[in-house]
């Protein structure tokens, strides 16, 4: 492959300088080489993939389905990835990964794809938007994808990318009309852009309610007969871990009900909330769980989905209830998700951190079993609108 890579170099200056590079300090990855290997005979449009970190969260996860959905609609992608973390690892199962925490490996990277003739690129979440200037100096399309509400973009200072992104972007696509408005906020989109649900990537359909509550009461000890309140994802601030801990509390002293968080935990807030946390007997932590069937498992066994984010755009975890048929309980004004939890048809959105209206609607279905199936069955109708494969698709007319 090496004489492969000195072929190529020959025919850029730039590659071959980078090239030497490599030669001498043996710190890049061997990128044509690997592509060529993992992809030796060319099938549909070459896309590729920059992901912002090699993380447990929402975004990282969405980009391994998006990997595996590419692939299963028979484009080639190559994924570049700004850290490194516990995800990279799943995603060089699925396709060419790499790593470019630095300017050197990330100028390299972009050469060498381009030589092999990937002319488009999709940037997962707003941490990317810096990469614009260089994409588009090597002619790259450039789709940029937001995940990002206006509290995360100014806690990140993420306010300059925004601007490059709004100015510079060949595309932005949002996941909802709500996530556009308030984006237009901070940085007003003068490009091109679309409204687009990223739609449900963890289907699954081998519902055993029985089989669930076996589990998870062997395994975690989670009580058989228990209303169960889930959530799902990691536990932080912005996904108010708290306000889920006030509310289990608001329960505590009352029998046959248990919470449920589930997926990685931000340790050190964690231990902010030990004083919360520590007398309650009614709250499970399982931690996070890669394996999309043991996933499934609280999902089904759950009687409903508790959304305590105080900023999360589109949520695949909404979907991913609702595709279970369990209704959702979220705040206003807090994500593009309101343009789905629709009060009394799939869920109810209470006002904002307002965590007793939250206890009250619990507490609500609880006693009204007939309204809990109502509303799950209306979750069920949303969810059914809603294909990941679409959403691919749309992607991929949008590349070169």
């Amino acid at each position: 492959m090496l004489q492969k890579m000195k072929q190529v170099a020959k025919k850029s200056k730039t590659l071959s300088t980078l090239y030497r590079k490599i030669k001498k300090r043996e710190k890049l990855e061997d990128v044509i080489g690997i592509v060529s290997n993992r992809y030796p005979t060319p099938t549909g449009k070459k896309i590729i993939l920059i992901g912002h970190s090699g993380g447990q969260g929402g975004a990282e996860i969405l980009l391994k389905n998006m990997i595996g959905e590419f692939l299963k609609q028979q484009q080639e992608v190559t994924v570049l990835v700004r850290g490194f973390g516990p995800m990279i690892e799943e995603y060089q199962k699925l396709a060419p990964t790499f790593v470019i925490d630095s300017q050197e490996k990330t100028a390299y990277a972009l050469t060498a794809l381009k030589q092999l003739g990937y002319h488009s690129a999709i940037l997962n979440t707003t941490v990317n938007g810096d990469l614009i200037p260089l994409l588009k100096e090597k002619n790259i399309k450039t789709i940029q994808l937001i995940h990002e509400l206006p509290g995360v973009i100014h806690q990140l200072g993420l306010e300059e990318r925004a601007q490059i992104i709004g100015e510079q972007a060949d595309l932005v696509i949002f996941p909802a009309r709500y996530v556009y408005e308030q984006f237009q906020t901070i940085a007003p989109v003068k490009t091109k852009y679309q409204i687009l649900p990223q739609g449900l990537y963890m289907v699954y359909d081998k519902w055993n309610r029985t089989k669930a509550t076996q589990v998870l009461n062997e395994k975690w000890q989670i009580p058989k007969t228990d209303f169960l309140v889930l959530n799902v994802g990691l536990g932080e601030k912005r996904k108010g871990l708290d306000l889920f801990v006030q509310v289990a509390s608001a329960f505590q002293d009352e029998k046959e009900i248990s919470f449920v968080w589930l997926g990685a935990v931000n340790e050190a807030f964690k231990k902010e909330l030990e004083p919360q946390i520590k007398p309650l007997s009614n709250l499970y932590f399982p931690g996070y769980i890669s394996e999309k069937e043991v996933t499934m498992l609280f999902f089904d066994r759950c009687d409903l989905f508790l959304l305590t984010s105080r900023e999360d755009p589109f949520p695949s975890v909404v979907l991913e209830a609702f595709n279970a048929s369990k209704p959702v309980i979220g705040f206003e004004n807090a994500g593009g998700f309101q343009e789905i939890v629709q009060n009394e048809k799939s869920g109810y959105l209470v006002p904002f951190e307002d965590t007793k209206a939250m206890v009250d609607k619990i507490r609500m279905l609880k006693e009204n079993r007939e309204m809990l199936k109502k509303l799950g069955k209306g979750a069920k109708k949303i969810c059914e609108k809603h294909r990941f494969s679409q959403y691919v698709t749309t992607l991929i007319q949008t590349c070169k």
